[in-house]
């Protein structure tokens, strides 16, 4: 893997964590390569660090450990608030209900009640992979669907800011990210979460809240298309909020989503579902 390869896996890890990451490649008793990552502002051996690598014959694995130096960086995440603890543990549990995958957490941890007590700590994630383990593709998907919410654990704990987030909260020790600043792109946006929308889906799963279907066992090469609907409605904030994960957001498939935004304001999950016709019944029953 080259420098261009980790400049754009580093660009998509930012794109799905707005955590921004230095990215390298290095080499493995002159045979293997690994993909190695830690937090801009950190260097690799001062907080987490983050690598890729083959393993087995038709697996990946992704593990996060403590750097020698990172004892500063260990107390500041034993000081986080417990609230920021509980998101970093839902995500790790949602990397576990991952299909052929497995999840260890050393030193002899469970995956409900880890603790980073000292520079021991570490994940470690083996899950299969589809097509040539070696690939640099492989590597780049396993980036984006496992390293990325095991950065996100750790930037919440570590209260790793997303980097383009120049508000300030009028909250502290909150582990929840402020949506809905005003920036200027060609027309006006209300700037969303990244981390927030990976949370919500790690909570509340992949199927519709409304309808209860799951896009990706319908679609095979457009998986991820499920969307992140804001209860109360952005558009209608006159300043930026806080947004709850668990509270104020729920998945919705892109017809919902786009349905329940048909009125101004949104209508509520509840009353849209109301409205569904009858085919959709069995499947609701089920949710």
């Amino acid at each position: 893997m080259d420098e261009a390869q980790c400049k754009i896996i580093a660009q998509s890890l930012l794109a799905v964590t707005g955590v921004e990451l230095n990215v390298t490649s290095k080499r493995i008793n002159g045979l293997r390569s690994s993909l190695v990552a830690c937090f801009t502002g950190y260097g690799i051996q001062e907080g987490p660090r983050f690598a890729i690598k083959a393993h087995g014959l038709k697996s990946h694995q992704i593990t996060a450990t403590m750097g020698t130096f990172a004892a500063p960086c260990i107390r500041l995440m034993q000081a986080a608030a417990p609230d920021k603890i509980d998101f970093a543990h839902c995500l790790i549990r949602h990397l576990a209900n991952q299909p052929n995958t497995k999840v260890t957490i050393a030193p002899n941890q469970s995956i409900e009640e880890w603790k980073i007590q000292d520079s021991s700590f570490s994940i470690k994630i083996v899950t299969r992979v589809n097509g040539d383990q070696y690939s640099d593709h492989d590597v780049a998907v396993t980036a984006t669907k496992f390293m990325a919410p095991l950065v996100a654990a750790f930037a919440e704990i570590i209260g790793y800011t997303e980097s383009n987030d120049t508000t300030e909260s009028t909250e502290e020790n909150t582990a929840f990210d402020i949506e809905g600043q005003l920036t200027l792109a060609i027309t006006k946006k209300r700037e969303r979460s990244r981390r927030n929308r990976m949370l919500c889906l790690a909570i509340h799963g992949n199927r519709c809240y409304v309808c209860g279907i799951n896009p990706d066992s319908l679609y095979n090469t457009a998986s991820g298309i499920i969307e992140v609907h804001h209860i109360e409605p952005i558009s209608i904030q006159l300043k930026p909020r806080i947004y709850n994960p668990r509270t104020d957001l729920i998945p919705l498939c892109p017809n919902c989503h786009r349905a329940i935004h048909r009125k101004f304001p949104a209508m509520l999950p509840a009353d849209l579902r109301a409205d569904l016709i009858k085919p959709y019944e069995r499947i609701i029953n089920k949710v």
